[in-house]
């Protein structure tokens, strides 16, 4: 059997084994919900709210916009090694959701949309996409932090901490934390001069090289892109909270979205884990938010596992099922015609 046909071979399993675990995952994680009735019943007395269709529609004309957004960034920073469409921008996008939504912290997006590229150095396509991961983190981080000083009295000085010292100094830490996230997006080309001082890295740099593509004023648009994005999504969350008879004013909502987002940015996750440990973390941020007042009861913890779930269809699954549709466009080895 010569090369190519190896190569043709193993690219349809790959190909095929992408996709069935894709939808594995998604088939799992919808009808294996242990809550899935319980959200069918949240949904039916959402249904009964006046503004439920206006929302609703809302959030679904958002969706488009979220993920379009996040195709224009991508597409932008590509341009340095390939000239796409936005429509191969959008496959490529899509693609790497599909491949993301079975892999630990999603790092199979990078890899999803890298083998999109014509380019035969799939390095530089994953490299190209962590930097815009990179941007969205550091957004989220930045606006999460603004999201606990926001809400410190009540998240944190009555609930968290005795006095107003340890606040002080977690808020001081927090400050630190995403000056020094800045620094480092915005010094990304100082990663490639680092691994030519180190003999032990200096192998490495032909990958790192890259980074110094990028001007300040590109790494800024990609950030305002990554801003653009994340108010999208948080909003989206915000809508959903209200269809779901929610009541909370915007700020605040906001805030404490940008919080939930700060925790599970922060903490690991394999696939399987993420949506439950998103819905936790909600959950918990809500009571500490509401414990106050005591308003907080099981029905709002039905809510936000409601509004978590339908996010994650909306903007991870539905998107991950139509990415399916052009795995098989991937382009693992450097000659097309071998795919």
């Amino acid at each position: 059997m010569n090369k190519a046909k190896v190569h043709k071979i193993f690219s349809l399993l790959f190909k095929t084994t992408i996709l069935l675990l894709s939808l594995i995952y998604i088939y799992y994680k919808i009808f294996y919900n242990q809550d899935l009735d319980k959200i069918r019943f949240s949904v039916f007395l959402a249904s009964e709210n006046n503004s439920f269709v206006g929302y609703l529609l809302l959030v679904l004309l958002l969706m488009p916009l979220n993920w379009g957004i996040e195709v224009i960034k991508w597409r932008y920073l590509i341009f340095k090694i390939e000239r796409l469409s936005f429509y191969d921008s959008l496959k490529a996008v899509l693609v790497g959701i599909t491949f993301s939504s079975f892999t630990p912290n999603r790092i199979g997006d990078y890899f999803g949309r890298a083998f999109m590229l014509n380019n035969p150095k799939k390095s530089d396509g994953v490299l190209i996409t962590i930097i815009g991961s990179i941007a969205q983190s550091v957004v989220t981080i930045v606006a999460g932090t603004i999201g606990l000083i926001w809400l410190e009295n009540i998240l944190l000085t009555n609930i968290l901490f005795i006095n107003k010292l340890p606040l002080m100094i977690s808020l001081s830490v927090m400050f630190v934390i995403n000056t020094l996230i800045l620094l480092v997006y915005f010094k990304i080309s100082f990663l490639n001069k680092l691994f030519l001082k180190f003999r032990f890295l200096k192998k490495l740099s032909p990958y790192t090289q890259i980074f110094a593509r990028y001007s300040f004023y590109e790494l800024l648009t990609v950030l305002f892109l990554s801003l653009l994005r994340y108010f999208v999504f948080i909003f989206q969350f915000y809508l959903l909270l209200l269809i779901f008879n929610i009541e909370i004013s915007l700020f605040d909502g906001l805030a404490i979205i940008a919080i939930i987002y700060l925790v599970t940015t922060i903490i690991p996750t394999i696939a399987l884990s993420e949506l439950g440990i998103k819905s936790a973390a909600a959950i918990y941020i809500f009571e500490l938010y509401d414990r106050q007042t005591a308003y907080f009861s099981n029905t709002i913890a039905l809510s936000i596992v409601s509004a978590t779930f339908i996010l994650w269809l909306l903007n991870l699954a539905i998107p991950a099922l139509v990415g399916g549709f052009y795995v098989f466009k991937m382009k693992l080895y450097k000659k097309p015609c071998n795919d």
